[in-house]
């Protein structure tokens, strides 16, 4: 965990790949994801794409469905989040041999 302070810029959307990467790694279809969150697909799109912060709201429920955690969107903290969920991002990083 990298604890240096990033421009906001680069920050939102270190949160919005993170973001991408659990979701992928749930798996987790978009439409599926947006509706647990509350929130449209076209939102969920815009804060993938780092144009704009999660809304805290829709995060505490994504938690609550799926046991994302904050401190792994913000901070990337992967030991946050459920072992299964961590497992399963560490091997869509870890390329095939």
């Amino acid at each position: 965990m990298n604890s240096s302070l990033e421009p906001q810029s680069d920050h939102q959307r270190h949160v919005g790949q993170r973001l991408r990467q659990v979701l992928d790694a749930l798996p987790l279809p978009y439409v599926d994801a947006a509706t647990a969150m509350g929130v449209s697909k076209q939102v969920l799109r815009n804060w993938m794409a780092g144009d704009s912060y999660p809304s805290p709201y829709a995060l505490y429920r994504l938690k609550l469905a799926h046991g994302v955690s904050t401190d792994f969107l913000f901070l990337g903290d992967s030991g946050a989040l459920p072992h299964r969920l961590a497992y399963a991002l560490q091997q869509k990083s870890t390329p095939a041999r």
